[in-house]
């Protein structure tokens, strides 16, 4: 169903003719072997394209395994201008020579907010449940081309919509943008014709 050599032509696609920011981002990460993983809706929609729609990626959000510190070093180094954004990562500016539209967010591992806060163990597989939201629980790794993305899958298959995690445990850690979340299953079903699961429909 999910063919990976749709991400790797896409993210080529865009370092080299989009996007001057994401290419030099890229570039280094990769020159010095950095592992880093693409995740949520820029990955399942590329993965789940097909030729004859058009698709619209309003975002990427890339997760590398570097302290905090050093990504705000990379980030000055090619003076690429950035803000915090509202949940611990930071949010690249756009740069004049870019024609790409899409917003990038870059996070440190340690200080992305499901692991930082306990609500899930730290680890590259968990990173695909760390959107909350099944449809956008899509991981892929550049460096060893892995792709988490068994929940997604399941979604896109059932053209259902459920959490990662059960809403109790949200719930109990008071996530913070539980708005913004409920926001995004709402968006699903009534613009994109998904239907909620049963499980999530009970608790809700």
């Amino acid at each position: 169903m999910f063919d990976k050599r749709k991400l790797k032509n896409a993210l080529r696609y865009y370092c080299y003719h989009q996007s001057r920011t994401l290419g030099l981002l890229i570039e280094h990460f990769n020159l010095n072997d950095y592992r880093y993983a693409i995740l949520g809706g820029f990955v399942r929609k590329i993965l789940n394209y097909k030729r004859s729609r058009s698709i619209n990626v309003k975002d990427i959000d890339i997760v590398i395994d570097l302290p905090k510190s050093e990504i705000k070093h990379i980030l000055r180094h090619y003076k690429i201008k950035f803000i915090l954004n509202d949940f611990g990562g930071f949010k690249i500016l756009p740069d004049p020579e870019d024609t790409f539209t899409t917003k990038i967010d870059l996070w440190s591992m340690d200080d992305h907010y499901p692991f930082k806060y306990g609500l899930l163990k730290k680890s590259w597989k968990n990173l695909s449940k760390s959107s909350w939201i099944s449809l956008d629980s899509a991981v892929w790794i550049p460096k060893s081309n892995k792709l988490y993305a068994r929940l997604c899958k399941k979604s896109l298959k059932k053209r259902e919509v459920n959490l990662t995690v059960p809403l109790d445990k949200l719930t109990t850690f008071n996530v913070p943008f539980k708005g913004n979340l409920f926001g995004k299953v709402i968006h699903y079903v009534e613009d994109e014709d998904f239907k909620l699961n049963e499980s999530l429909r009970e608790a809700l």
